[in-house]
């Protein structure tokens, strides 16, 4: 079995993901916000205030500090992981010797 990486497309996707992940991580703000001002507007009902507050503290902001930090942990060790992968290939392709096409062998 052989496998190849192909740096350059892995790097974009971990690029991407990235990306995706500041996209994730505004959404997750635009939710607590949403959640804020519900508290702030049914503040009259303090039953339905405390549960918004219980969702929000309760399940939201574990939930999505949870998810952006595996996300986070994931393409962090991955980018790291294709930097070691390239440098030893750069390192391997330094240190090979030309093939010899002729060898004169005397003898």
């Amino acid at each position: 079995m052989h496998f190849d990486i192909h740096h350059a497309a892995a790097t974009q996707t971990v690029t991407a993901t990235n990306s995706a992940a500041d996209d994730l991580d505004d959404a997750f703000a635009d939710v607590k916000a949403g959640l804020d001002g519900m508290q702030e507007v049914l503040k009259h009902s303090p039953a339905v205030a405390g549960a918004l507050v219980a969702v929000k503290e309760g399940a939201v902001e574990p939930t999505a500090d949870g998810v952006m930090s595996k996300i986070r942990t994931a393409t962090g060790s991955t980018s790291d992981a294709l930097k070691l992968y390239w440098g030893g290939d750069q390192q391997m392709t330094a240190n090979v010797c030309p093939v010899p096409g002729n060898i004169d062998m005397p003898g």
